[in-house]
């Protein structure tokens, strides 16, 4: 029986090893933690990420070896998985001790540790972070005109959904303005397509300048644009749209001797608003503007 038990005692130890050969050797950051949140063991890798050795690690919790906001972060997902008693899976950004920044995609697994049945948690975490950031040039590639290097269309139509859901539960009042370039197409057929390109690229550069840091502009047509002012009410949204209507025809120099200027419409949300009426009513208060004479600001109130 002594010798049955004691090989026994060996195929389990050898066992360990292997599930610890197998662990270490990958790259992924393996951990486990009891029901108190304290680290019950952990791969080399997980060891390299902390920074510290093992016997520095097992027995402590995560407010002991990290920043108060990483931990809680930590915290947060340890205790909904725990309550779940289900895996449970996030990204989230992490620093190193060398304060390299690393993306994780992390699964937290819960686990009978004791024979008593007590459930811990099995977290296995794997940098992604190329992947991420591949995956971040790819979206604002998608969302980023080619030539004025704006945003484009699509983004328009993801943002303005956006801004209506937060008006219509939060009343987060924001204003709309769309301008395009008086007479392009005659500019276009007298100095060609190639300078016509040159006009929308650096009249862009020099309405972006005008900005605000949470203002956003679109290119939505071939020269027609618009401008999101997310928290603007319309009475600063024209002096916006003014000094941008009035910066176009004084310091765009991008044809000699050539005056440029645009015509703009602008308007604030209003009830019940949809991405399409909000839309119509900014590209009718344009079109009035360009039928009263062009170069000019026409909106929903008096300018």
């Amino acid at each position: 029986m002594l010798k049955e038990l004691a090989e026994l005692d060996k195929v389990l130890i050898d066992d360990i090893k292997l599930i610890e050969s197998i662990i270490n050797a990958t790259d992924d950051l393996v951990f486990f933690k009891d029901k108190a949140f304290n680290y019950l063991g952990c791969n080399d890798a997980f060891l390299k990420f902390v920074g510290k050795q093992k016997k520095e690690i097992i027995g402590h919790n995560d407010f002991e070896l990290f920043s108060k906001e990483m931990a809680t972060i930590f915290r947060t997902m340890d205790i909904e998985m725990l309550q779940l008693n289900k895996t449970k899976s996030n990204y989230e950004w992490v620093e190193y001790p060398n304060k390299e920044r690393v993306y994780l995609h992390t699964q937290k697994i819960p686990f009978v540790y004791d024979s008593e049945g007590n459930r811990g948690i099995l977290g296995i975490s794997r940098d992604v972070t190329e992947l991420h950031l591949a995956y971040k040039e790819i979206e604002k590639q998608s969302f980023e005109d080619e030539l004025t290097k704006v945003y484009n269309r699509k983004a328009y139509n993801k943002h303005i959904e956006e801004l209506l859901a937060m008006y219509e539960r939060y009343q987060y009042t924001f204003s709309i303005l769309m301008y395009d370039i008086d007479k392009f197409k005659l500019l276009n057929d007298e100095y060609g397509h190639q300078m016509g390109d040159q006009v929308l690229l650096q009249m862009s550069t020099l309405i972006k300048a005008q900005l605000r840091m949470n203002d956003y502009i679109y290119r939505v047509g071939g020269e027609e644009f618009v401008i999101l002012f997310p928290h603007t009410k319309i009475v600063s949204a024209q002096k916006i749209a003014q000094k941008i209507r009035r910066s176009v025809e004084e310091e765009l120099k991008t044809i000699e001797n050539k005056k440029i200027t645009i015509s703009i419409g602008v308007t604030q949300v209003e009830a019940k608003d949809t991405a399409d009426s909000i839309y119509k009513r900014v590209d009718e208060y344009l079109y009035a503007a360009k039928n009263s004479g062009r170069n000019r600001v026409v909106s929903g109130e008096s300018n």
